[in-house]
C-alpha cells in the first residue's frame, strides 16, 4: 500500500512538471495540460512502463511537430505555433489506452507483469493493446510531421495520384518509414524499461525483443489506416486565396479528395452557425440557424449581432469576435449580411461567400432591393438552401443555382 502511494505521488509530481512545461512551451493549451496531467498520472501510477510509452509518444511527437515549423506554416492551413494541442486531441490520442490502463490496474494493481501469454493471457492482451495504441499514434504523428517535410511529392493512398502537400491521405516513402520508426521506438522503450522493472526469466526476457519489429508494423499500420480514412472521409481542397490545402469547402476552394464526414479529431463540426440579413433599423429580413437555439436566445443573438455590425467603424475589418466565435459581415446599401463561424475559419472565403449570395439574389430578382426580400422571403430561403445546407457550402456556381430556381418556378 505504501509503495503504491509513493508511486502515485511520484506520478503526480512528474505529470505536473511535464504538463506545466508543455503549457509554457505551447505544446498544450490550458485544457490540454489539465487533461494531460490526469492521463499521465494514471499511466505512471499504474505501471511505470505504461507511463514511459506515453511520455515517449508525447515528447517525440511534440519535438517533431515543432520541427520544420517554417515550412509547415506555408503548407498547413490549420498550423498552430508549437503544434499546440487541446483537450480533444489529448483525449483522442490517449483515451482508449487510459481505459485499458485502468482495466489492467483493476486486474493486477501496480504489478509489472512480463509479456507472457501463458502466465496471463488477459494481461498480455491488455498490455499489447496499450502498446499497440501508442505505436499507432506515434507512427501516425511521425509520418504526418516528417512526411510533410519530404521533397518527394505525396501520392493519394487510394489512387496513387500525385497530390498537394498537406492533403489528407497523401503518403510519401519518407512518411511511411517514419511511421515504422515511430512505432518501433515505443516498443523499444517498453522493452528496455521492462529489463529493469520486471522479474522475467532469461528466455522470456529475450522474447520481449520480438515486440520491437511488431511495434514497427503497428506504427506503419496506424499511419496507413489514418491515411485511408483521410483520403475517403476527410475533405481536402486547395484554396486559391490562401494557396494552401484546407479541410473545409468554400467558394475559393477546389476539391482534391474526400468527403466532409470526419476532421482530424473525428469530430464533424458545423462551419456556419447562423446567417442573418438585417437592415439598419434592426429588422431581421432573413435568419437561418444551423445550431439548436431557443426562440428567446435567437432574438438575443439578432439584437447583439445588429448592435455589433451597425455601430462598427467602417474603417475596421469586416469580422468581429462574437462570444466564442466570430461574425463576418458585409454591408450592401442599407442591408447587413452576417455569418457566424469558428474563430479559426478563413474570413476572406466567407466574405466571398456573402458576395456570391448577393450576386445570386441580384441576378434572380433583377437588381434586388429590401422589398424583394420582404415580399419573396420564401424564394430567398430556397436560394439560401441551394447555396448552404446544414451549415456547409454546397454549391458555388451562380449559374447552377439560378437554373435550379428556374426549374422550381416552372413547377409553381
Amino acid at each position: 500500500m505504501e509503495a503504491n502511494l509513493v508511486q502515485l505521488v511520484v506520478a503526480a509530481l512528474i505529470s505536473a512538471i511535464i504538463a506545466a512545461r508543455a503549457y509554457k512551451k505551447k505544446s498544450l493549451n490550458f485544457s490540454g495540460a489539465i487533461l494531460g496531467f490526469t492521463v499521465m498520472t494514471i499511466h505512471i501510477a499504474v505501471n511505470y512502463r505504461f507511463g514511459v510509452v506515453l511520455l515517449v509518444f508525447f515528447f517525440t511527437s511534440s519535438k517533431f511537430t515543432k520541427f520544420g515549423e517554417d515550412k509547415k506554416r506555408k503548407v498547413d492551413a490549420d498550423f498552430k505555433e508549437g503544434g499546440q494541442r487541446n483537450w480533444i486531441q489529448v483525449l483522442f490520442n490517449s483515451g482508449i489506452a487510459t481505459i485499458l490502463v485502468l482495466i489492467a490496474w483493476k486486474l493486477a494493481g501496480s504489478k509489472d507483469n512480463c509479456l507472457n501469454s501463458k502466465e496471463s493471457s488477459l494481461m498480455t492482451a491488455l498490455m499489447g493493446g496499450i502498446i499497440g495504441h501508442y505505436c499507432c499514434c506515434n507512427g501516425d504523428t511521425w509520418s504526418s510531421e516528417l512526411g510533410i517535410l519530404s521533397e518527394e511529392q505525396p501520392r493519394l493512398i487510394t489512387t496513387f495520384k500525385p497530390v498537394q502537400r498537406g492533403t489528407n491521405g497523401g503518403v510519401t516513402k519518407a512518411g511511411l518509414l517514419a511511421a515504422a520508426a515511430g512505432g518501433s521506438v515505443i516498443g523499444l522503450a517498453f522493452v528496455l524499461l521492462g529489463f529493469l522493472t520486471t522479474e522475467c526469466t532469461f528466455d522470456i526476457a529475450l522474447k520481449q525483443l520480438l515486440l520491437i519489429p511488431l511495434s514497427a508494423v503497428a506504427g506503419l499500420c496506424g499511419s496507413v489506416i489514418d491515411s485511408l480514412l483521410g483520403a475517403t472521409l476527410q475533405f481536402s481542397g486547395f484554396c486559391s486565396v490562401r494557396k494552401k490545402v484546407v479541410g473545409k469547402s468554400g467558394p475559393t476552394v477546389k476539391k482534391i479528395s474526400g468527403l466532409s464526414i470526419l476532421d482530424n479529431n473525428a469530430v464533424n463540426l458545423v462551419s456556419i452557425r447562423f446567417i442573418l440579413l438585417q437592415n439598419r433599423q434592426g429588422k431581421t429580413r432573413l435568419a437561418k440557424y444551423y445550431i439548436p437555439l431557443e426562440e428567446s436566445e435567437k432574438h438575443k443573438v439578432e439584437y447583439e449581432v445588429h448592435r455589433l455590425v451597425v455601430n462598427r467603424d467602417p474603417k475596421f475589418t469586416n469580422f468581429v469576435e462574437f462570444r466564442t466565435h466570430k461574425v463576418i459581415y458585409r454591408r450592401y446599401a442599407g442591408l447587413f449580411f452576417s455569418l457566424c463561424v469558428d474563430m479559426t475559419d478563413n474570413e476572406l472565403a466567407y466574405l466571398e461567400s456573402i458576395h456570391l449570395f448577393v450576386e445570386i439574389l441580384d441576378h434572380f430578382f433583377s437588381n434586388v432591393c429590401e422589398l424583394d426580400l420582404v415580399f419573396n422571403f420564401h424564394k430567398v430561403y430556397l436560394i439560401l438552401d441551394e447555396f448552404i445546407l446544414a451549415g456547409e457550402l454546397q454549391e458555388t456556381s451562380k449559374k447552377a443555382i439560378i437554373e435550379r430556381m428556374g426549374e422550381l418556378e416552372k413547377q409553381e
